[in-house]
């Protein structure tokens, strides 16, 4: 977090690290840990995927698709707990298509879609699920950081393709979001969120 200007000394009360693993069963957590930890939380924030845009679905689908079926497993461990799963808006170039049998050739749209559907059924199982779908997430408003290992605004990637658009005269959309406005949403909806399920693009 420091390295995003995000941290503040007073944090350190109320955040507490687990180190984990997305790949590993149980989270790559003993099972004592594992029970701890459900026994202790009353709402879940999935944010945690291997994002890559070339890797095919077999090399993504373990921590997408499997570690979501572990975050669901915590859900129900106890006490059911509210599952907020963020996604990504490419999910939906498989959902409007009209052969939904026909897959989108991205491996991570495609696990995502696939974990979507676990979350799904959980919501028709009783557990309070919401998802979100989000674009891609531009750096803050006011300090400009963002992940310098996205490649799409590093390096002056960024910069350079709004340059050559404006050149060329694009009229169309960035599908981005700015990093401020996104955690925003996300908080007012996950208050608002109690016992209900959702789908937000």
């Amino acid at each position: 977090m420091e390295s995003y200007l995000l941290w503040d000394e007073s944090f350190s009360r109320r955040i507490i690290t687990v180190n984990g693993d997305l790949a590993k069963p149980l989270l790559g957590l003993n099972e004592e840990k594992f029970e701890s930890i459900a026994s202790k939380i009353d709402v879940i924030y999935h944010n945690g995927a291997w994002v890559n845009f070339t890797y095919p679905y077999s090399l993504l689908k373990s921590a997408n698709v499997l570690r979501t079926q572990e975050v669901l497993r915590l859900a129900t461990q106890i006490e059911v707990k509210l599952v907020h799963f963020i996604s990504t808006i490419g999910v939906t170039q498989i959902q409007n298509s009209p052969d939904k049998g026909k897959k989108n050739d991205n491996g991570y749209i495609q696990s995502k879609w696939v974990a979507e559907k676990l979350i799904k059924i959980a919501g028709e199982r009783g557990i309070a699920i919401s998802i979100y779908r989000l674009g891609r997430i531009s750096g803050d408003s006011k300090t400009g950081v963002c992940n310098p290992e996205d490649q799409t605004f590093s390096n002056d990637l960024w910069l350079y393709s709004i340059r050559r658009c404006a050149q060329a005269r694009y009229n169309g959309k960035f599908n981005s979001c700015r990093l401020c406005h996104s955690s925003h949403c996300l908080f007012i909806s996950a208050k608002s969120l109690f016992r209900s399920s959702f789908e937000y693009n």
